[in-house]
């Protein structure tokens, strides 16, 4: 038997001591309390509370097993938002944020049904979205994420999502130690912050799969200057970040180039001990990505999820009885009470 409870334990319980303290309160104010504790619509109140609360706790006893397929998955989207994932490389001169937001709706599409997180990383990382089963909701927040503001980047760190996302996958192993957990992660490889990067070599005992995807090109691209709102020159041209190292000879400086450093994006791959692909165009064929990635194999319909059937059905079967007897009983009464109204 397990209990899988309609509504929040604390409400289940409070109602249940306000019921019973109404109950012993009609008790102490009656002068016979033994005639009343004999009477069947004493016993029928009784039943009525007892069966509706036992309902509201949803009882239940294991039943069949079923394929799991994605539903048992735990999937991790960490995507790239710094200021050079506005560079305008990819598919020619689309910014690799679009190819990011293409692929990663592609995705969601594989894994509807799983759980899913989405975590960001610029300056920070921070966890936009939970875990949630709801596809919508992140496929909206993905299609909303923008990079950067400009005034904010403090320089690149392609480990800035390490943490966060140990932590997560730490807890979701412990909370749910039969689900399958996939990390996908998002990003051009750029390292322009001094520090030293870190390992994610940590990560992969928590993960049974996933994919490091890498966006932009060895030529490089241009990245806009970014206020939270379009920045325009005042001749209405957009504006780029400004290489502040080379100047003309009219002191100007050129726009700055972003490149992917795929060298640093394969070591990712490499320590979570996943595929790497280099992604460059919306033309680009998902379901090889999906089968290197693992999803497939760690979705496999041979694992099993234990069903359990619920029984507030009879709760409610023995709900309706009592309420029948109950009405039975009153139908002589009401039936005299009309009889003396309709008399002259």
């Amino acid at each position: 038997m397990k209990f899988v409870p309609l509504f929040p334990w604390w409400s289940i319980v409070c109602v249940g001591l306000v019921c019973a303290g109404w109950g012993a309160w009609i008790l102490v104010r009656s002068k016979n309390w033994r005639g009343v504790v004999g009477q069947p619509r004493t016993w029928r109140i009784v039943g009525i509370v007892g069966l509706l609360v036992l309902m509201a706790c949803g009882p239940s006893v294991p039943g069949d097993r079923s394929a799991a397929g994605v539903v048992n998955l735990d999937v991790i989207v960490a995507i790239d938002r710094t200021p050079s994932m506005s560079a305008e490389d990819y598919n020619g001169t689309s910014k690799r944020l679009d190819g990011v937001k293409k692929d990663a709706l592609a995705l969601l599409a594989k894994v509807r049904g799983a759980r899913i997180a989405l975590i960001t990383f610029d300056s920070t990382a921070r966890l936009v979205m939970p875990f949630t089963s709801d596809s919508t909701t992140i496929s909206t927040a993905i299609q909303a994420l923008d990079q950067e503001a400009s005034v904010y980047s403090k320089g690149s760190r392609i480990d800035e999502p390490l943490d966060i996302t140990q932590q997560l996958l730490t807890k979701a192993k412990q909370s749910h130690t039969d689900r399958g957990r996939l990390l996908f992660y998002f990003g051009d490889g750029e390292q322009t912050n001094p520090q030293a990067t870190r390992s994610f070599a940590p990560v992969a005992p928590l993960i049974d799969g996933g994919a490091v995807f890498g966006y932009g090109t060895a030529a490089g691209g241009k990245m806009h200057v970014y206020y939270g709102y379009r920045s325009l020159k005042d001749d209405g041209q957009d504006r780029f970040i400004e290489d502040r190292t080379t100047p003309d000879e009219h002191y100007n400086y050129p726009s700055a180039l972003s490149k992917i450093d795929e060298r640093n994006l394969r070591t990712i791959a490499s320590q979570l001990g996943v595929a790497y692909e280099h992604r460059n165009s919306p033309n680009q064929p998902f379901d090889s990505v999906i089968r290197d990635s693992k999803l497939e194999v760690v979705a496999d319909t041979k694992r099993e999820v234990l069903r359990y059937a619920n029984l507030s059905w009879l709760c409610a079967t023995g709900v309706i009885a009592l309420l029948s007897w109950w009405i039975i009983e009153l139908l002589p009464t009401l039936q005299r009470g009309l009889t003396t109204r309709r008399r002259p």
